[in-house]
Formats: structure tokens, sequence, C-alpha cells
């Protein structure tokens, strides 16, 4: 029963990590990349992924698979949103079909910005206060609703 309840606690983060940070990390593979079509933003996802479990992972079930319908239909939000524009780039005149290619738009590089700031102030936060560091609870409560 234990192997089956971990499993859906990590779905459920799965689930939880692919809505919230999936839009960060595809503005960023954006970003770095300058103009992107999506099946390039997949290979992307989907070998870093793979690493990790290689590099850091002992257990095969540990790390989650993000599938290209959730890709795809998270880029168009992106692009619904205005934090990413598309243009469709001819691939040459052999038939094979156009890509959409996709950049980031102003909105979506302040977005992003910002987006990263706050993952890691919340990052910090959850690395930095321990239970078992009685210094840092005591700066915790210090500073925070904690303290009451």
């Amino acid at each position: 029963m234990e192997k089956k309840d971990d499993r859906n606690i990590l779905n459920l983060i799965d689930s939880k990590i692919a809505k919230g940070i999936l839009p960060i990390a595809l503005l960023q593979i954006i970003k770095v990349k300058e103009s992107v079509h999506a099946y390039d933003i997949v290979k992307v996802i989907h070998r870093g992924f793979q690493e990790y479990k290689q590099e850091v992972c002992d257990d095969s079930e540990v790390g989650f698979d993000i599938s290209r319908a959730l890709i795809y239909s998270t880029l168009q939000r992106l692009e619904d949103d205005a934090f990413v524009k598309t243009s469709w780039v001819n691939q040459d005149l052999s038939g094979t079909p156009s890509k959409k290619n996709y950049e980031l738009t102003r909105k979506g590089a302040l977005f992003l910005k910002h987006a990263k700031k706050r993952i890691t102030e919340v990052v910090g936060l959850i690395f930095e206060y321990h239970a078992d560091s009685k210094y840092n609870l005591a700066r915790l409560r210090k500073t925070s609703a904690l303290g009451s």
C-alpha cells in the first residue's frame, strides 16, 4: 500500500510542478534558444529529465516525464497570454511542413525574470529553514507569523 501511496503523492506533485513550473521552464528555453520550434523544446525537456534521472535518481520511478501534449498546450497558453509570439518558418522546397517558431516577448521576459526571482526565494526558504536547524527556525519566527 505504501508504494501506491507514494506513487499517488508523486503524481500529485508532478501535476503541480507541471502546471506551475513548466511554463517558466519553457520560457527559459525559448529565451536561451531565442527562436525555437516546439519539437526542439520537447527534446530539451525530455533530455533534461532523462539526464537528471540517470545522474541523480537511484529509483527508476523517481522523476517524471512531461507529455508532448502538455508541452504543446502550455506553449499555446503562453502564446494566448502574450508571453511568446509565434511565426511560421518554411522548411525547404522538399515538401516538409512549415514549423511554428516561438520567441519570447517583452511581457514574457518580464514574467520570466520575476518568476525566477520568486522561485529562488521560495526554494531558498524551503532549504534554509529545516526543522533540525534551531538557528534558522528562531530567525524565521522573528521575521514571520511563526513567531505568534
